[in-house]
C-alpha cells in the first residue's frame, strides 16, 4: 500500500511543478497534505 501512496505523491508533485498556474493545483496540494498525515 505504501508504494501506491509514494507513486501518487510523485504524480501530484510532478503535476504541481509542471502546471503551477493550473486551477487543479490547490486540490492536488490538499491531497498531498492528506497523504502526508
Amino acid at each position: 500500500m505504501d508504494f501506491m501512496l509514494e507513486e501518487e505523491l510523485i504524480d501530484l508533485y510532478t503535476f504541481c511543478l509542471q502546471n503551477p498556474d493550473s486551477a487543479e493545483v490547490e486540490g492536488k496540494k490538499a491531497r498531498i497534505k492528506e497523504v502526508g498525515k
